[in-house]
């Protein structure tokens, strides 16, 4: 039997919560695990907190709504901040947390029987609501033990195996991809996430491919991205000592390029498995292609998955754009790149127009990947002035925070960064290309203390190479946020 403030927090939950945080792909994660409370203790008082927490964010000053306008500046700028504070938890939700956590505790200590597939729900749970509270050090430390549990039911001698043979298992397997590819990207400057490698994801698109449904596709390429992004961002660690296991090269020799050696160079090894993934995403396009089809499965409203197929395409191709970028020697190579660029963009609004035919609006806020970071990478590196308006205005049509990303800090960035390299474009058309002088790179927000008073940094490249090679390092005292994250 719910006590008041439970029976409370359930009915939030439900009526104004869930309604709002359906993200582009986890619209069959929550509606089971709300269902599944009702027997099980522990999700029940997981999404108690999670309730409440919720809750709590909405009463912020101008969160939970979307702007009716372009104009960016319809909300005080310290606004921006506040949205970027820890958010404190009510008693009740501390109360409901530590519930939650003592019954997983209990349970393990005494080996009751918990199906595994509640432990990673309620692992999740708690995953979204610190990152709802901006908490994102904990929530980190959240996902990695999920992850933890999922590499354990790796393992074929593993009793609980079975779980990735269940549909629902496979949902919730697909849902911590998904966070592990946006905290990858993410780069949390306040967490130790990504000091290392997670071992947890593989290349495993092998010739030839097929899929059997956009939900089979859709899986493939999470699992192809989790193991991209991992490599771009470790691509510069120490090469593995021999005998380890690598995660994103082949494990079969007929894939691999025929000049490929046990002993190759680290920037051999490197190469190998960056041609490995972009040879891996072209089988993922054919086959995804051939099961949707390109321009007419994009136009078509009257499809019950239509608004993921343009999405899947949009991380197809930033994926794709990102490796390729590996290589890059000036930021000016992201010039060529315009078309791909504009690709983008309009599976971006693609995405979009599905959501106001099927749902009237996007989700105000989602903890599964969306929008808002393709979005700010597309204005980070975009330079061609229209499409990088273009994508700063479809920010605002997008939800107001998904997972780690808050909508209005990156809008907020973007804009400084625009404003601050077409102040180097002088008298050149919007149709030509930026001087290499006025662009901005490679930024991080770091906070530091000047004259005893904690300021926060943004540091910076700007400008072209020296005679050394070297780049022009600049920093700023700033306002942005610190969970801005690490730009890649």
């Amino acid at each position: 039997m719910l006590g008041e403030w439970e029976s409370r927090s359930f009915d939030y939950l439900l009526c104004e919560a869930v309604p709002q945080i359906f993200g582009v792909f986890d619209t069959d994660f929550w509606i089971p695990m709300l269902q599944l409370r009702e027997t099980e203790p522990v999700l029940q008082h997981a999404l108690s907190s999670l309730s409440t927490v919720y809750e709590q964010y909405r009463r912020l000053p101008g969160t939970a709504s979307r702007p009716e306008s372009g104009n960016s500046n319809s909300k005080p700028k310290d606004l921006v901040g506040l949205r970027a504070w820890t958010l404190p938890m009510s008693p009740f939700g501390i109360q409901q947390y530590n519930k939650a956590i003592r019954l997983l505790t209990k349970d393990d200590q005494s080996n009751a029987p918990r199906s595994v597939s509640i432990t990673l729900m309620a692992c999740m749970i708690f995953v979204c609501l610190e990152f709802l509270r901006n908490n994102f050090t904990v929530g980190l430390k959240h996902l990695k033990s999920g992850l933890r549990i999922l590499d354990h039911l790796n393992d074929p001698q593993c009793a609980d195996h079975a779980i990735q043979r269940q549909p629902f298992d496979q949902i919730i397997r697909n849902f911590y991809t998904r966070l592990d590819i946006q905290a990858t990207v993410h780069g949390s400057a306040a967490s130790d996430y990504n000091l290392t490698a997670i071992a947890h994801w593989r290349s495993t698109l092998w010739h030839p491919l097929s899929f059997s449904s956009i939900g089979d596709a859709q899986t493939r390429l999470g699992e192809e991205l989790c193991a991209i992004f991992q490599f771009i961002r470790h691509r510069h660690d120490d090469p593995l000592p021999v005998g380890s296991r690598d995660c994103t090269s082949p494990t079969r020799y007929d894939d691999m390029d025929s000049d490929y050696s046990p002993w190759s160079s680290h920037e051999t090894l490197i190469e190998n498995r960056r041609m490995n993934h972009l040879k891996h995403l072209d089988q993922w396009h054919a086959a995804f292609c051939s099961l949707v089809g390109t321009d007419a499965a994009l136009t078509d409203h009257t499809q019950p998955h239509g608004h993921i197929i343009p999405l899947l395409f949009l991380y197809h191709d930033i994926a794709v754009l990102q490796l390729t970028a590996v290589t890059f020697k000036s930021e000016t190579e992201y010039d060529q790149f315009r078309p791909d660029f504009e690709r983008m963009v309009a599976n971006v609004w693609r995405v979009l127009q599905e959501f106001d035919a099927t749902r009237s609006q996007a989700p105000v806020i989602s903890f599964d990947m969306g929008l808002l970071a393709p979005l700010f990478f597309i204005a980070l590196k975009c330079r061609h002035l229209r499409t990088r308006r273009r994508a700063i205005g479809l920010m605002r049509l997008a939800p107001e925070r998904e997972a780690m990303w808050v909508r209005d800090s990156i809008i907020e960035y973007s804009e400084w960064k625009l404003e601050q390299e077409e102040a180097g474009r002088g008298g050149l058309d919007e149709d030509a290309v930026l001087p290499e002088e006025s662009l901005i790179f490679g930024e991080k927000i770091a906070q530091v203390v000047v004259n005893g008073e904690k300021v926060r940094v943004l540091r910076f490249y700007k400008g072209a190479a020296d005679a050394l090679g070297a780049f022009r390092c600049e920093e700023i005292i700033t306002n942005e946020s610190l969970n801005m994250g690490d730009f890649i």
